[in-house]
């Protein structure tokens, strides 16, 4: 059964954060110097119908991190992911899919929800520092569908669905087994202001024909 699994393994953890506060202090205007960030700890898989859940049946796997603060949920088949995110913030949310957790090669997906238009980006860190042009103006393609987006009472949501294996060189490839990602939020919808939230979790697949 799918599930999410976050790493137990505090001195990593705080290693690989460290790393990966780069990458969305570079894709999100420099980072504060004294940022806030957590090591997240899954709560109930069982939505209670607040507002930080999604409705019941809509995701086969979901995940409250960072106390309550984010929550991931997904569907996959062995084609395709369905993707909801959601975080106690009215601006933007983020998630980095890396392999390894490493400070380059992370592919970023950042939205937010202005005036009920959903912006959605998939766009790419080639490196520690510098920007995360998108995918489709860096010889990548834009993979990402099925699109929706709210924000009400200080909680933005959005959703979507990719294929498991875009075959885009600017997009992470979703294994069998375990996907590490990092996620984040910001205060407000400029995508370029500073996180206010950082943490990190692993994403659980079964694939039948891995």
């Amino acid at each position: 059964m799918n599930r999410i699994r976050i790493d137990k393994t505090r001195a990593k953890f705080a290693v690989t954060l460290i790393l990966l506060l780069g990458v969305f202090a570079s894709a999100c205007g420099g980072g504060s110097p004294n940022p806030t960030t957590s090591n997240p700890t899954p709560t109930s898989t069982t939505p209670t119908g607040g507002i930080m859940d999604f409705p019941s049946g809509s995701y086969a796997n979901t995940r409250l991190l960072a106390g309550d603060n984010f929550r991931i949920s997904w569907t996959n088949t062995d084609d395709t992911i369905s993707i909801g995110i959601k975080g106690k913030t009215g601006g933007w949310i983020a998630i980095a899919l890396s392999p390894t957790l490493s400070k380059g090669g992370a592919d970023l997906i950042i939205g937010a929800v202005t005036g009920g238009q959903v912006t959605l980006i998939d766009s790419y860190s080639p490196g520690y520092s510098g920007g995360h042009p998108r995918d489709a103006s860096s010889g990548g393609t834009d993979d990402l569908y099925d699109i929706r987006g709210s924000e009400s009472g200080g909680v933005t949501t959005i959703e979507f669905k990719r294929k498991i294996n875009t075959l885009d060189s600017r997009d992470v490839a979703f294994q069998h087994g375990s996907n590490p990602f990092l996620f984040a939020m910001g205060p407000d919808d400029t995508m370029a202001s500073e996180h206010s939230l950082v943490g990190a979790g692993e994403i659980i697949i079964v694939l039948t024909h891995p």
